[in-house]
């Protein structure tokens, strides 16, 4: 009884407030929509354990975002240090490894998500982040090489 009054209201609801329902629906369905696109766009984490397995057998390139003085206190061994508030999606040092798989790196993982995510939106296809950036690489006990490369 309770569930038949309940439908009974709601139904009367909907037939007095049309335009109400309508612009609540084309909102949910716009959120939606900007949600799953979101979703897709943003770039996945790995692990170090397949950080590795990407390096070895993708031949996948670490990007490093850190800053160069941070980079040479120790990165990932053959990491490309590409430091600034933004990385430059154009420039022709990073266009040369458009066809290979990219790990970006911050030194906790944060900061990578945002620029891997700007990779994906540009058009990038194979971007992951190292999932808890350089701490977590060294907590792991992984090999790391200090210098510039």
């Amino acid at each position: 009884m309770i569930a038949q009054l309940t439908e009974l209201k709601l139904m009367e609801f909907i037939n007095h407030h049309t335009w109400l329902v309508s612009a609540f629906i084309v909102l949910l369905i716009f959120f939606l929509g900007l949600e799953f696109r979101t979703r897709r766009m943003r770039a996945s984490q790995v692990s170090p354990s397949a950080a590795v397995q990407l390096i070895n057998h993708s031949d996948a390139l670490v990007i490093d975002i850190r800053e160069q003085a941070v980079f040479e206190q120790g990165h990932i061994i053959n990491a490309v240090n590409m430091a600034g508030p933004t990385l430059d999606i154009d420039s022709p040092r990073l266009q040369k490894y458009r066809d290979k798989p990219l790990i970006v790196v911050c030194q906790t993982g944060h900061t990578a998500l945002a620029q891997a995510t700007r990779l994906r939106e540009k058009g990038w296809g194979q971007v992951s982040v190292l999932s808890g950036g350089m701490a977590a690489w060294i907590e792991g006990n992984l090999p790391v090489q200090k210098g510039k490369k």
